[in-house]
């Protein structure tokens, strides 16, 4: 498929760039003595899916050194014997930082230190939630960070406690107190390559040539990208993001110095643009912020409705500066509240600097009024959105529809009605928050909206908003042309046409004829960057099962 959604039999590259988009006659001529040639005999090229939000190699950092629980079933007990194993293993360690505890394990979703007292008191352990918007320390954590019941939540935070008050360890969207304990734990650059080298070697088995990091490891990043591109290692474009860390003026100023600092390493491979700022936390923490209260079942004050990082003057002003300095801005909003002043802060930079080619995004947008989806596309902001949320997961959708009521969590990812009002929508998973990142099982959710899984994909189980279904050419924009404008860099790559990078992906099947309901079970037999092949596929078909640990 080339670009407005055309098909052709025949693409040539050389050099990297796509030379030739036609039929098989017209190829012959690009083909010599020292030309690759792969007949796809009837199989099905896209341009190289786009992953529009993810974390990039931590995944495999923290799989290889951390405590890791994303495998572990999801119980106190088997917890508290990975727990256990680890510290066998690493008896000396002060400082463990712990990955994928899943809420769901603990009764109202509310786990507390004692949990990990018992097993590990002499270090310092703090594990991260399922979403990362979450993290449980121990006593001895909690100690090292001075936290008690006098202990005040940063903006946008919450400290839960127990009936007397006092914290249970329990944080959400701390990220302030609980950073000095994440930098004692450190991995060195040899680590840090090889986990890179492996996250692309994954990536590309999907199919995946490019994608959008939202915020994190910014210069160590640049760097890294930077030897990889020049030793010809790189597989994978990047636009690769920073947090905002003071949501406010000066906190815009200061991220404005940084992009200003790094545009050297603009190139084909890498693109420095995107300030990432959160507005609120996450719907199974509580801590997404809405209009109207959590419901009862949520265990608030009747009148709670999340905590906000910041006030809409804050972030009025700091979109407004780093807009008027060319930079995309990204907020994290979940709850409606969170969306609405997402779009009152870009309006406000509408109204402030005139309009521009500015291509904001809100992460999520999980919950919108709805006056708000016609104004997010009236207002050209992206959704980068994570289409293996939309179905009734196994995972978030329980404690979203517990904590907002059944009628609101109907009212989430109204993909439809987005797509309807003119919003630019990318396609994602926020890897590693879920781990099944392959395109082909979220354009199938997209499509369907209910599981891509064997023998889910026809339960009413899993099935949520079959109105919201859009089409698998949709979805595939999602995960390619939009993807590209998104990461700004739709110039180079995102369809297949002639002057454009030679990154695509050659399927088992063509998706956009097959059964919607077999999508997923699609191979990826080649996955091919800057013309060269990246990955080899054995299977026209796969059997579609949840990646462990997602």
């Amino acid at each position: 498929m080339k670009t407005d959604d055309e098909v052709v039999s025949a693409v040539a590259a050389a050099d990297g760039e796509i030379v030739f988009v036609g039929d098989d006659e017209g190829v012959q001529k690009y083909i010599g003595k020292d030309t690759k040639v792969i007949d796809l005999d009837g199989l099905y090229v896209l341009p190289g899916f786009i992953d529009g939000h993810n974390h990039g190699a931590s995944h495999q950092l923290e799989k290889k050194f951390d405590l890791y629980l994303n495998e572990t079933a999801p119980n106190q007990a088997s917890y508290q014997k990975v727990m256990k194993d680890y510290r066998e293993k690493y008896p000396d360690k002060k400082y463990i930082l712990g990955h994928g505890l899943n809420l769901n394990a603990f009764e109202n979703n509310s786990p507390a230190h004692g949990f990990i007292d018992e097993i590990i008191d002499d270090a310092c352990v703090f594990i991260q939630d399922m979403s990362v918007h979450g993290c449980l320390l121990n006593k001895k954590a909690m100690d090292e960070i001075g936290l008690t019941k006098d202990t005040k939540a940063p903006d946008g935070g919450t400290i839960y406690t127990d009936g007397n008050g006092e914290p249970t360890g329990y944080l959400s969207d701390c990220f302030s107190l609980t950073a000095p304990l994440l930098a004692k734990v450190t991995h060195d650059a040899a680590q840090e390559k090889a986990a890179f080298k492996e996250f692309m070697k994954e990536m590309n088995s999907y199919g995946i040539t490019a994608f959008q990091v939202p915020g994190g490891g910014f210069e160590d990043g640049l760097d890294i990208i930077r030897e990889f591109a020049k030793s010809g290692k790189m597989t994978m474009r990047v636009s690769l993001g920073q947090f905002v860390d003071d949501l406010n003026a000066d906190g815009a100023k200061k991220i404005v110095k940084v992009f200003d600092k790094n545009q050297s390493y603009n190139s084909d491979w890498c693109k420095v643009t995107l300030a990432k700022a959160i507005i609120d936390g996450v719907p199974e923490g509580k801590s997404a912020l809405l209009i109207d209260p959590y419901d009862s079942a949520a265990g608030m004050p009747a009148d709670y409705r999340g905590p906000v990082s910041a006030t809409q003057d804050e972030l009025n002003e700091m979109t407004a500066i780093i807009d008027k300095a060319g930079y995309q801005v990204e907020f994290h909003a979940m709850g409606d509240g969170a969306v609405n002043m997402a779009l009152n802060a870009f309006e406000y930079a509408l109204k402030h600097n005139g309009k521009r080619d500015a291509r904001h995004q809100i992460a999520h947008a999980t919950l919108m009024k709805d006056e708000d989806i016609p104004r997010m596309g009236d207002l050209n902001v992206i959704g980068a959105m994570q289409p293996m949320w939309f179905y009734y997961d196994p995972f978030f959708s329980p404690l979203e529809e517990k904590v907002f009521g059944k009628a609101r969590f109907a009212k989430e990812y109204r993909i439809k009605d987005m797509l309807d009002a003119g919003i630019v929508m990318t396609g994602s998973i926020d890897y590693p928050i879920t781990l099944e990142a392959r395109p082909l099982t979220g354009i199938q959710a997209g499509a369907t909206q209910c599981s891509p899984f064997d023998g889910e994909e026809d339960s009413a189980d899993y099935l949520r908003n079959p109105d919201q279904a859009v089409t698998v050419l949709d979805m595939v924009k999602m995960y390619t042309v939009n993807g590209a404008f998104a990461l700004e860099m739709d110039k180079q790559i995102g369809t297949i046409e002639v002057g454009k990078k030679a990154d695509f992906v050659v399927l088992g099947q063509n998706i956009l004829s097959c059964d919607v309901k077999d999508v997923a079970n699609t191979g990826v037999l080649y996955t091919i960057s800057d013309g060269r092949v990246v990955y080899t596929g054995k299977d026209k078909s796969v059997k579609a099962e949840p990646i462990q640990g997602a």
